[in-house]
């Protein structure tokens, strides 16, 4: 696959569709809250909005959802992320 900024770039330029993002998603188990689920959110872009994180439960009703700030970098994103609200 080509360059995530490009292929962003390209998608945006022809449709006009813009705040474009690959989403990759991920999941797992957290002691006594059970499953999560992780969306780690790339705009490709060489700002401090490049990345977010946030995370939500699947097995309790109403569901607890966690996020952060955007950052530039991915591992300060996720670093950012009020994962203590997936417990409470």
């Amino acid at each position: 696959m080509e360059d995530l900024k490009a292929v962003i770039d390209r998608i945006s330029q022809v449709s006009g569709i813009f705040e474009l993002a690959q989403e990759t998603k991920f999941t797992g188990y957290l002691d006594g809250v059970g499953e999560i689920e992780v969306t780690v959110r790339d705009r490709a872009t060489n700002d401090r909005t490049r990345y977010s994180v946030s995370a939500r439960t699947l097995d309790i009703e109403p569901e607890r959802i966690a996020a952060g700030n955007p950052e530039a970098d991915l591992d300060m994103a996720i670093i950012g992320v009020h994962w203590n609200k997936l417990k409470n």
